[in-house]
């Protein structure tokens, strides 16, 4: 999306979140801000990138997210599509972001951008806070790792309102092996020299020297090991698996069965495992949906056991799979995503993902007064304490979202959509309501 241009207001793209199982899909054309190419101001960026790395850390960890870590390569790619946007005066994300040769291995990505007036970094941060696709990326508990690019321009509100000062991108990734060079933060990077030894310096900012820091020798590999024994299966989970086709869809054991909390077990095989408990009974967990609950802590979080197999067969190839405390739903557009409580039943209430709200895109996240809210490919599902979930979407979502979402005077929605007539739809809220006509007219009452 892209703010209106007056003085003190700012920009924001829509965030963009893909799966590494999955092409980069081409972006929407570029957003242009002002036919004039901006004078990029070369000034040192050192303090911003410090400080939207410190933002981000203390976002995740108000959210018990674990911090993510630092790498300079992928920095360098977002600090050239920052130079690029602040060089153009153009707006849009990098549609390649995802495929440079030299940020191979992710299996989850995400990029967020935006613009100001000002220098902030904290400002920057709190922009994508409050924006709900932004937030999602940096709430999400799978990406462990971040470039941060910052640009400068010559803009100034009161000379030429047109054209942001500052222009920010962060790229989120996964990696399940640290991408070389990782570090935990922007002021150090490592990298390995030719003979071997560990080099950890400043990250180029002031251009200081580096300190070598010596390492223990790889012990010399042995010319053959033996491959394992499998350890062969048993019990309840023994028969899971001898059923038809579920050894093929696993592979071969590579574990014996390990105890696990309230009694249960579970058993590793070559692409997956099988879960067992004495409530839920042998379940088979594999791909992104048991990724994403073990990011939740497996059997010990908040969904427990699993307590179906996949379920698969829905709309646009899309599967499910049953916990003890929710669902996980997954699709190749959305990847896989939480739904969990009373969300989740007005998710229900609308058709799940048959429904006009499609499938989720986010998992939930928590904002104000004990609330929380789930994006979905159409709309959104907005949960309070004193309001209950409410759907909205279309142009009373977009009107609400000027005022402030649920920040604004209006607070949160106290109903879903309805009709008053004649194609007329309104929906009221803790503050007044929202009326769309059929024209396109909005009235905010």
């Amino acid at each position: 999306m892209r703010a209106t241009r007056t003085a003190g207001t700012i920009a924001l793209s829509s965030a963009i979140i893909l799966s590494g199982f999955f092409p980069t899909a081409a972006n929407a054309a570029p957003v242009i801000i002002n036919q004039d190419v901006s004078n990029v101001v070369a000034d040192r960026n050192d303090q911003q990138i410090i400080g939207v790395f410190a933002e981000i850390k203390k976002f995740r960890a108000s959210k018990g997210l674990a911090a993510v870590k630092y790498n300079g390569t992928i920095s360098s790619v977002a600090q050239g599509w920052a130079d690029h946007l602040a060089a153009t005066d153009t707006f849009y994300h990098n549609p390649g972001y995802s495929r440079d040769a030299r940020l191979t291995g992710w299996n989850k990505a995400g990029e967020i951008i935006a613009a100001r007036w000002d220098r902030s970094a904290t400002g920057i941060v709190q922009q994508w806070i409050n924006s709900p696709g932004h937030n999602a990326i940096m709430s999400d508990p799978r990406m462990n790792t971040i470039g941060i690019g910052i640009s400068f321009t010559d803009g100034v509100p009161s000379v030429n309102r047109d054209r942001y000062a500052m222009y920010g991108v962060v790229n989120f990734f996964r990696y399940e092996t640290p991408l070389a060079g990782t570090s935990t933060n922007p002021q150090e990077s490592c990298s390995v020299v030719g003979s071997g030894a560990v080099i950890c310096q400043d990250n180029g900012f002031g251009g200081s020297t580096p300190i070598p820091v010596p390492t223990t020798p790889a012990p010399t590999p042995t010319p053959s090991t033996p491959v394992p024994t499998p350890v062969p299966v048993q019990s309840e989970i023994g028969k899971k698996y001898a059923q038809p086709g579920v050894a093929g869809l696993l592979g071969r054991p590579v574990s014996g069965e390990t105890v696990s909390s309230n009694g249960g077990k579970y058993q590793t095989f070559e692409r997956g495992a099988i879960v067992w408990s004495p409530t839920t009974g042998a379940r088979i967990s594999f791909g992104g949906i048991r990724a994403l609950w073990k990011a939740y802590g497996a059997d010990n979080g908040r969904f427990g056991y699993p307590t179906t197999d996949e379920i698969g067969g829905l709309r646009n190839g899309g599967v499910k799979q049953d916990y003890q405390g929710g669902t996980i739903v997954w699709s190749p557009a959305t990847g896989a995503q939480i739904s969990v409580g009373a969300i989740r039943n007005a998710w229900a209430r609308a058709g799940s993902e048959n429904g006009h709200l499609g499938y989720p895109i986010t998992d939930e996240i928590g904002i104000r007064n004990g609330g929380a809210y789930q994006v979905y490919q159409n709309g959104a599902i907005f949960w309070s304490p004193a309001t209950g979930s409410q759907i909205t979407f279309g142009g009373i979502k977009n009107a609400w979202v000027a005022t402030g979402s649920e920040n604004g005077h209006l607070g949160y929605p106290m109903t879903d959509e309805y009709s008053i007539g004649s194609g007329t739809m309104r929906q009221n809220f803790q503050g007044g309501s929202i009326t769309w006509y059929p024209t396109g007219r909005i009235v905010i009452n």
